[in-house]
């Protein structure tokens, strides 16, 4: 009996890993070193065989999502801020307009795990209202934290 590929992006790299594959994001040298924006990383995934079709498959049906799990599996200094961030509670004063007076007022406000999703989203390149998808691994991912801590 064949097993049924992965669906689910922490599958998808798990599966990876089982394997004997890495998965890795890589971001190409900017154009203008001035000028250091991080352009969109790459999706490498290699080991020393062929990728079988399967996984093949479900790494090019998943690729943006796949590209969130492999940053959330090893995240980077500026995540692991914001997730310490989100675990501590801490709040930070931000200006908004009141509903209620129509007026910029200063509100004190804490991480959520949709802020991390859009900032995950954002990094990876991931276009328009795409980090709505990629909150329920971020808070997969949260909830992995939370365990290990």
């Amino acid at each position: 009996m064949i097993a049924a590929a992965p669906t689910t992006a922490t599958d998808i790299l798990r599966e990876i890993k089982r394997r004997g594959f890495k998965a890795r994001l890589e971001y190409p040298p900017p154009q203008d070193p001035s000028y250091p924006v991080r352009e969109v990383p790459r999706l490498i995934v290699e080991g020393d065989a062929p990728i079988l079709e399967d996984l093949d498959a479900s790494i090019r049906a998943n690729r943006d999502a796949l590209k969130v799990a492999v940053l959330l599996w090893d995240p980077p200094p500026w995540l692991a801020e914001l997730i310490g961030r989100f675990w501590s509670g801490d709040e930070r004063p931000v200006r908004l307009r009141s509903p209620a007076s129509a007026r910029t007022e200063v509100y004190l406000v804490s991480l959520s795990s949709k802020n991390i999703a859009a900032a995950v989203a954002t990094e990876i390149g991931a276009s328009g209202c795409a980090w709505e998808a990629f909150v329920p691994l971020v808070e997969e991912a949260l909830g992995v934290w939370q365990d290990a801590g």
